[in-house]
């Protein structure tokens, strides 16, 4: 097996993805077992406000929402539906919707995600401007952005810089408070998801799943949710790579469609 350390990447500056954290997984013939890539605010914030709107209204008569994000990675999406629903408009009550528990089959990036270390770039500070309306102490409020920029840092991390700054920054409490790590595979662990008024985030891995296992996985999440519950994907998940989108197979096995993009109800 040939493993890939964590690095930092930027393939185009412009897009809102422009920061990515990068781990693949080899077999020892070179087949990739698994790939691992993650960023922070990968959709535009009009499109997160509305998502995170839709959620609240959703839920509006609940008291505790469960909230699941399998592929986690180090934590970018988990902390982005954390600043998201703290910060992006008015909501009410959205210490229901915490903590969020955060899964990966990935033992090292949990390793990782558990150290509380994120790379940022400028660009990126930029965007936690927008979505803070520029105001720093409100950044401060959830990214210290003034620690881990030393090389020491950077090399015990095992980051590969790309040619673009990145610094190294830590998650306030405000954030990590609010996630647990752990390792689960979603193809078994489906079943430890509470049926009821649960929010599976389940972005950006059904094109590596064999689809056997993608039309199982879909079947089983259907089965298992109940009443007011919502499955997220991405984008990604409907690549051309095959037939059927994931959002069709989803629509096949029953889900319905929601106003948002890529979310479905149970």
């Amino acid at each position: 097996m040939r493993i890939q350390n964590i690095s930092t990447n930027n393939s185009n500056y412009h897009h809102p993805s422009f920061t990515e954290i990068n781990r693949q997984v080899w077999t020892k013939s070179y087949k990739v077992k698994h790939r691992n890539t993650s960023y922070l605010l990968r959709p535009s914030l009009e499109e997160c406000k509305n998502f995170y709107a839709y959620l609240s209204k959703a839920f509006r008569n609940i008291d505790k929402v469960n909230v699941y994000n399998y592929g986690c990675s180090i934590g970018y999406e988990a902390y982005s539906f954390i600043m998201g629903m703290f910060y992006s408009g008015k909501k009410k009550n959205p210490e229901k919707f915490m903590p969020i528990i955060a899964k990966d089959y990935d033992k090292k990036i949990i390793e990782y995600a558990k150290e509380n270390i994120l790379p940022l770039n400028s660009y990126e500070i930029y965007k936690l401007k927008q979505l803070y309306c520029f105001d720093i102490d409100k950044i401060k409020d959830v990214i210290n952005i003034d620690v881990y920029t030393d090389r020491e840092t950077k090399n015990r991390y095992a980051f590969e810089l790309s040619t673009n700054p990145c610094m190294y920054v830590k998650p306030t409490d405000k954030l990590t408070d609010n996630v647990n790590f752990s390792v689960a595979d979603i193809r078994k662990d489906y079943k430890n998801i509470e049926p009821k008024n649960s929010v599976v985030m389940a972005c950006n891995f059904w094109p590596y799943m064999r689809p056997k296992d993608r039309n199982e996985l879909a079947e089983n999440l259907y089965h298992h949710l109940g009443k007011n519950s919502f499955v997220k994907i991405d984008d990604f998940d409907n690549d051309a790579l095959f037939n059927k989108s994931t959002a069709n197979l989803l629509l096949e096995v029953g889900f319905k469609t929601t106003p948002i993009e890529n979310l479905f109800r149970r």
